[in-house]
This record gives structure tokens, sequence and C-alpha cells, in this order.
């Protein structure tokens, strides 16, 4: 575990909580993992900050996949009727083969009832 990356990560939650008015919606001090939201404009802004690093694209791919599944659990405890999800990796290394094409936007859509 890199401590420089350890610092940079809760530094940027520090700021956006501070300095961005977010809440925190879970932190994992284990895991080095930190969800922030911001509720603007009946839009619910999540961040994500983790320290972790991934070797291969297909790592990347399976935790993005995992960040959408968690975003679409806790859906219902987010305030806003629109969700963005930003996903932020605190690492010192890119992964080795080409995991630019997975920068991509997805949504999530939410029911009203």
């Amino acid at each position: 575990m890199d401590l420089d990356e350890q610092y940079k990560l809760y530094f940027t939650a520090y700021s956006l909580v501070t300095e961005g008015d977010f809440d925190i919606l879970h932190l994992d001090v284990l895991a080095n993992e930190v969800w922030l939201e911001k509720y603007e404009n009946k839009t619910s802004k999540v961040v994500r900050l983790i320290q972790k690093g991934f070797d291969w694209k297909n790592h990347l791919r399976r935790d993005i996949a995992n960040v959408f599944q968690k975003s679409k659990a806790m859906q219902r405890l987010l305030q806003g009727k629109h969700v963005e999800i930003y996903n932020v990796y605190v690492s010192s290394h890119a992964p080795i083969d080409d995991w630019e094409v997975l920068k991509n936007q997805c949504s999530l859509k939410k029911r009203i009832l």
C-alpha cells in the first residue's frame, strides 16, 4: 500500500466534503474506498474514490461492472431523480493493455412509484 496514494485519496475526499458540499455515503477504510454524494438540481452526483491498481483491462472492466451493480442496489438511497456516477481510481500505474475504451458514460434509470 502506497501511503502517497492513500493520502491523495483521503485528501480528495476531504476536499470534496469540505469545499464541494458532498456527503459521505460509505467509507471502507480497509479497502481504501469512499463513496460521496452531492444532490443538486434533482441530480445526485456520486463519486466513488478507491485506491486500487489493475494490471489488466478485464480486471478494471469487472470492477466497473461491480460499481454499476452496487449503484443500482443503492439507488433507492439516493435523493436525485437522475444519478451521475464518477468512478475515480488512485493508482501509480495504469493497466498494461488498452483500457481507454472503458471510459464511457452509463446511466441509471430511476422509477418513480
